[in-house]
Parts: C-alpha cells; sequence; structure tokens
C-alpha cells in the first residue's frame, strides 16, 4: 500500500472506532488515533523523501481541524461545518 492509502485506512479505522463506541453509549474520540496516524504519516512520508506540501496535501484530504486545532476525520470533525 503506498503512503497516502495507509493513511486514509487509519483515519476511516478511527472514523469507525469512534462511531461504533457512540453506538454503544461509550465515549470515543476519533481524534486521538488520528493524532497518532498524523504522526506517523509525517514520519513516513519524509523517510519516503515526499516534500512537506505532499504530505500537507494528504492530510488536507482526509482530515479537518477543529475550533481546538484538533485533527479529526473529514466527515466527523465537530464544530467545523
Amino acid at each position: 500500500m503506498d503512503i497516502e492509502r495507509i493513511f486514509e485506512v487509519a483515519v476511516l479505522s478511527a472514523r469507525r472506532d469512534a462511531q461504533l463506541a457512540t453506538d454503544a453509549g461509550f465515549p470515543h474520540r476519533a481524534c486521538d488515533p488520528v493524532a497518532c496516524a498524523l504522526m506517523e504519516l509525517w514520519e513516513s512520508g519524509r523517510d519516503a523523501g515526499m516534500s512537506e506540501e505532499a504530505i500537507q496535501a494528504i492530510v488536507d484530504r482526509h482530515v479537518e481541524l477543529d475550533d481546538a486545532g484538533e485533527a479529526w476525520p473529514r466527515d466527523i470533525a465537530p464544530s467545523v461545518h
């Protein structure tokens, strides 16, 4: 898998886990695993020789920041829409 696909899967997994926890009545913050995925993306991207702009473009496609600056999967970010 390429770097973007790995990141996308991590973000989707965070979204799914948050939805499952919410449906079961447990609090869950999707932003925490997304933050970990972001760190891995930046590290992997740099190791692969990607430019900061290319890495940021991947981030922008899959993640958005809430008003507090926390990263969330694009479709469930609170206080952004």
